[in-house]
């Protein structure tokens, strides 16, 4: 059986990446590779000092906003400033 184990951001060091822009290095939930976002909050305290970052997508054509949470482990993997 695989653990996963989730490492979260701290509360300073999520809020240090509030209005970072992002790009996605791969497809992310039918979001495609090469997407821009940007940070636009951190989640509700997941666990002591643990938060999540919500980016939220530039995606031509829709009518709402697209966003998606993620961990530290996910965004160094999935994301790349810029």
């Amino acid at each position: 059986m695989t653990v996963i184990i989730r490492t979260r951001f701290t509360k300073p060091e999520a809020e240090s990446k509030l209005g970072l822009r992002v790009r996605t290095l791969s497809e992310i939930t039918g979001v495609p590779a090469g997407t821009l976002g940007r940070v636009v909050a951190l989640s509700e305290e997941i666990e002591p000092d643990g938060y999540e970052l919500i980016v939220e997508w530039e995606l031509a054509g829709r009518g709402w906003p697209v966003s998606d949470y993620f961990t530290r482990d996910e965004f160094e993997r999935w994301l790349i400033e810029g």
